[in-house]
């Protein structure tokens, strides 16, 4: 925890074999300490021995306001010119915009595909459009302000692309890093395939738009707070979708205090199959996630009839969340219907709390406090009796 606010200090022993500042300039990125529920990114600013000083990006930095991903833990370095050394690998400088390449031998020019802009299709304050059967590849879509547009039986790849890393935890919508992009009114994404992404899948915010049928997998490459489905605004609908290799939760229903800003009302989640979660972060996260920080107005977010299912969870078990994760004090969200293994259990508590349940454990942890009482009341008496 150095003096400077913005740096943090990671040791990686390996390093020692370089010289010093081999890797300045790249950025690193890992997760650590007892909750990693976000992975730890920064631009390294220097190396010496063992030591890499780095600055962070995100909203706030690592070793501040909270310590709890302070600590031991695995990572990576990326984008360090000096490291391009092998076929495949790249680098890209974003003060000069030009991309270094190791070309593998048997390839020639012909077979590079790169991404060449950001959005693939623009609907801001668009009305009544209907997209029908396009393939976006390394392009993603945005719908700013839109009323009453349609995008159906589309493929959108790589809608997130890997400078996702420089955004905020929660990814965003001007960069594209939270993926494709919702808001507006009366909005449906319809029978999609929305795959690989760096950052998110879809973010919804606006009112009353619909995500349906949707296929949406291998997203949260970063390990960031970007979610396969991030649903906020007013009366948003995430219905029979697949959702399905995420870093982080499968879907998000916002954060009130943390990094966002932002939370669903009276969201309706129903009949989704969410499966294999949490590949990365693996603290503080779920099948469905919503933290609204004791905000005393009832959300009436609504996850009925979904499945989830293969929370992975690296090493992580005890402090993990695999179903319907309402956190640090979320009032008033209806969860019921719905289906999981259950294989974890937070902190070695019980799978499913319910307010009656919560009761039920309160009375029996206060009755068997009163009768340890009386029976030390008891014991004492019979002592006094003795002497």
């Amino acid at each position: 925890m150095p003096p400077e606010p913005d740096q943090s200090i990671v040791k990686i022993a390996a390093l020692e074999d370089y010289p010093d500042n081999y890797f300045a300039g790249a950025v690193y990125s890992g997760m650590h300490g007892r909750n990693p529920f976000t992975a730890c990114t920064g631009r390294i600013l220097s190396t010496e021995g063992e030591v890499v000083k780095v600055f962070a990006f995100g909203h706030r930095p690592w070793n501040k306001q909270n310590t709890t991903r302070m600590g031991a833990g695995k990572g990576y370095i990326i984008n360090c010119l000096a490291a391009l050394d092998a076929p495949e690998e790249w680098f890209w400088d974003p003060e000069q915009k030009r991309l270094y390449l190791y070309v593998p031998g048997a390839v020639g020019a012909s077979a590079i595909e790169l991404r060449h802009r950001l959005w693939g299709l623009d609907l801001r304050e668009r009305k009544n459009v209907v997209v029908e059967g396009l393939h976006f590849k390394a392009a993603s879509i945005r719908m700013d302000d839109a009323v009453g547009c349609e995008v159906r039986d589309c493929e959108v790849l790589y809608p997130s692309p890997w400078t996702a890393f420089m955004a905020t935890d929660y990814g965003g919508r001007v960069d594209a890093s939270c993926g494709v992009y919702v808001s507006g009114q009366g909005n449906r994404l319809w029978r999609n395939r929305i795959a690989h992404s760096w950052g998110g899948g879809v973010r919804m915010e606006g009112s009353d738009n619909i995500l349906e049928q949707c296929l949406i997998e291998d997203i949260g490459w970063l390990g960031r707070r970007t979610a396969g489905v991030q649903v906020w605004g007013l009366r948003n609908h995430v219905l029979r979708n697949v959702i399905r290799r995420v870093g982080n939760s499968g879907i998000d229903g916002g954060q009130r205090g943390f990094g966002v800003g932002r939370f669903g009302w009276e969201s309706d989640v129903r009949f989704n199959l969410v499966m294999d979660l949490a590949y990365l972060a693996s603290h503080d996260v779920g099948g469905y996630y919503v933290n609204t920080q004791g905000l005393p107005e009832p959300l009436k977010q609504v996850i009925a009839y979904n499945t989830f299912t293969g929370f992975q969870g690296y090493g992580f078990g005890v402090h993990a969340a695999g179903l319907v994760y309402s956190d640090n004090g979320t009032q008033r969200l209806i969860a019921h219907g719905n289906v999981s293994e259950l294989k974890f259990r937070r902190r070695g508590g019980i799978d499913v709390i319910s307010r009656e349940a919560w009761e039920r454990e309160k009375a029996r942890k206060i009755e068997e406090t009163e009768r340890e009482r009386a029976e030390k009341q008891k014991a004492r008496a019979l002592n006094a009796t003795v002497d």
